[in-house]
């Protein structure tokens, strides 16, 4: 009776283990349901850098459907013979195709960035070079190729950005009311600034920094030491500066906030040739402050 109860034991398990396995998916099954909830959710980064990472994992590697193939070849002939705008957006659209059907595909990533990269869509070029560098192993030769052409392209926005703003770079010197600012003049009725200062405009990448810098040495001796945190909180000397605000221009329009001393506010500037007018509005532990000035360019 026992040798019989042991028996029909192992029959149970063994049909209960046929019958897990029938239902159980595979990897590559499991990467096609991955990738038909992708094409439902097109933007879900997220989710397509876990497709590219699960099917780096499988061994031997997923194959390429020959639709996505057919849709990058054609990516390959428009890159390759484009002359004008509509050739490379032909190239980034076929490449797209590929990389709905194949999402994993590093190679159509590294392709989709070069005709990206050819309209000036940098930005976007720069994501799609991050998930080619997600297929491909980590430290590897292609790997390191893709981040250098990160960083190459990371330049070509900055200079792009000089470009379209090239006279924004530079020294602003503060008018209030038609007068220079100066050390002792009220502050819109709020005070009276400590020292005379300027504006000076870097243009980083998509952004403007920009940085009060001292030019007068000021009455009190560390009032504001993060004014002058180069000089270790004193205000030691003239030319000490620290940083104001962070801008992005369109056009003639320049909105940003501060960051000095953590105040917490906005600043709108309107361009019009070399002068800037200048709206703020920020608040600190005495409530909320509004001033207008003029900037214009020194040089």
């Amino acid at each position: 009776m026992q040798k019989i109860s042991r028996r029909l034991l192992i029959i149970v398990f063994t049909l209960l283990a046929l019958a897990a396995s029938a239902y159980a998916i595979s990897p590559r099954e499991e990467l096609q349901q991955m990738v038909t909830q992708l094409q439902d959710s097109h933007y879900d980064t997220v989710l397509r850098e876990e497709i590219i990472r699960f099917a780096a994992a499988i061994k031997p590697a997923p194959a390429i459907p020959a639709e996505a193939n057919r849709a990058f070849v054609k990516g390959n002939v428009f890159q390759k013979e484009a002359k004008i705008a509509s050739g490379y957006a032909l190239a980034i659209s076929a490449y797209h195709e590929a990389l709905r059907v194949a999402p994993w595909w590093g190679d159509a990533y590294f392709n989709l960035a070069m005709a990206l990269e050819s309209t000036g869509e940098f930005e976007e070029a720069i994501t799609s070079l991050k998930f080619h560098i997600a297929s491909v192993p980590a430290g590897s030769a292609e790997a390191r190729e893709a981040q250098n052409k990160i960083y190459a392209l990371e330049a070509k926005m900055e200079m792009a950005a000089a470009e379209k703003n090239p006279s924004l770079a530079g020294t602003w010197k503060v008018f209030v009311d038609g007068r220079p600012q100066r050390a002792g003049d009220s502050i819109y009725g709020q005070g009276a600034w400590l020292q005379d200062f300027h504006y000076r405009f870097e243009v980083q990448g998509k952004d403007i920094v920009v940085y009060m810098v001292s030019d007068s040495d000021p009455v009190l001796d560390g009032f504001y030491p993060s004014w002058c945190r180069r000089a270790g909180g004193a205000w030691a000397c003239t030319g000490d500066e620290d940083l104001f605000g962070r801008f992005a221009a369109d056009g003639n329009v320049i909105r940003g906030k501060y960051l000095i001393n953590g105040l917490n506010g906005e600043l709108f500037g309107t361009r019009n040739g070399s002068e800037i007018q200048w709206d703020h509005e920020y608040q600190d532990q005495y409530g909320v402050h509004r001033g207008h000035e003029t900037l214009r360019k020194q040089n």
